[in-house]
């Protein structure tokens, strides 16, 4: 597969339920804001919560409670924007996807290593950080499918957004 449709992204596993929530919550503090219309896939309750009303997703996704993959844009480290980033949450991990194909300047890929070692610091010496693309299988095969689905796809288009 050639660099245009090849899918990558970085993988914060071993967190604490905490952790990943200050993780998340640090991801859309930098964000542009959410549309309003993102939502989690609420295991126990079988249907659809608007992100709005989870003000705690990323404990609850942590927990294996929520599924939540949602494609976060305006995310910034200092004034370099970085592209649209995917971001998926299960137990213990927290996973951001890139696409390759976007705009990477050095500047933003600077930024996107920098955002990546500001998270690893928030979480504090419990993360390990995992480089991983299309052919990895890091997770078990569930929670592979979730990130995968998260990527963008050669479109340019996430296959599942979270709206």
């Amino acid at each position: 597969m050639d660099s245009r449709g090849a899918r990558r992204g970085v993988q914060l596993r071993h967190l604490s339920a905490e952790s990943t929530q200050a993780l998340f919550d640090e991801l859309l503090r930098r964000a542009y804001p959410t549309s309003g219309r993102e939502t989690a896939w609420h295991v126990h309750r079988d249907r659809e919560i608007l992100l709005s009303d989870l003000p705690d997703a990323g404990l609850l996704a942590a927990a294996g409670q929520v599924e939540l993959d949602i494609v976060l844009a305006g995310i910034a480290r200092g004034d370099v924007v970085l592209p649209d980033l995917g971001v998926s949450v299960s137990p213990s991990v927290l996973a951001i996807a890139i696409e390759p194909s976007a705009n990477w300047t050095t500047a933003k890929v600077t930024g996107f290593l920098g955002l990546i070692a500001d998270l690893s610091a928030l979480a504090a010496d419990e993360a390990t950080v995992l480089f991983v693309d299309e052919r990895s299988t890091p997770l078990p095969e569930r929670e592979q499918q979730r990130f995968r689905s998260t990527l963008p796809t050669e479109s340019g288009r996430s296959t599942d957004v979270g709206a």
